[in-house]
């Protein structure tokens, strides 16, 4: 499939399967395409949260949230990278 036919179908949701009728092997594709992109995502916000710094707010210097979260987002990155 076309890159930007699969960017349309992601950002306006997967074809769902009409009533009595089965999706055709595109459709079935996209959709297993469209989930192992999002079950990645989930994994990794999922991933964030376990280091409750997305559930508090963030008492310190202005601007400092964001490097706070690279570098939860890093510590993530490792963990996965020993755990493969």
């Amino acid at each position: 499939m076309e890159f930007l036919t699969l960017l349309r179908i992601f950002l306006h949701g997967n074809p769902l399967k009409p009533k009595n009728k089965q999706l055709s092997k595109d459709e079935k594709q996209v959709n297993q395409i469209i989930s192992s992109i999002r079950i990645k995502v989930e994994h990794s916000i999922a991933g964030i949260k376990k280091f409750n710094c997305l559930s508090h707010i963030f008492r310190n210097k202005k601007g400092q949230d964001d490097q706070f979260i690279n570098i939860i987002c890093g510590l993530w990155n490792y963990h996965l990278r020993l755990n493969r």
